[in-house]
């Protein structure tokens, strides 16, 4: 992340929006092929919990994540979603996925 943040990004964490808080508010200022000067992402990061499946921890995640995007005008929206359960393999636990929540494309990245 200190990348984003040498290149001209700024990340703020726990960044209030609206009422809430999203994990990580990342903008980064830089002139880009758009020829916008801003970019805005939204990373929501989920851990599935006990009595919790990922697939519901996905579902919660997503109409958490689109919330925050809208509020801030993000581009792109991360939901991460960590499952710390220690019986899965490492190809179990890893994935990359879009969905969608309402009109907003998330990128859901398992861990």
């Amino acid at each position: 992340m200190q990348r984003v943040v040498n290149s001209g990004g700024v990340i703020a964490r726990e960044y209030a929006l609206g009422s809430r808080r999203v994990d990580l508010f990342v903008r980064y200022f830089r002139k880009i092929d758009t020829g916008k000067a801003e970019q805005r992402f939204v990373v929501e990061i989920k851990v599935v919990g006990e009595r919790s499946s990922v697939e519901t921890t996905i579902k919660e995640g997503l109409e958490q994540s689109a919330r925050y995007a809208e509020n801030c005008n993000a581009e792109e929206t991360h939901l991460v979603v960590v499952n710390p359960k220690p019986d899965l393999r490492w190809d179990e636990r890893i994935y990359v996925r879009e969905e969608r929540f309402g009109d907003r494309a998330i990128t859901v990245w398992g861990m």
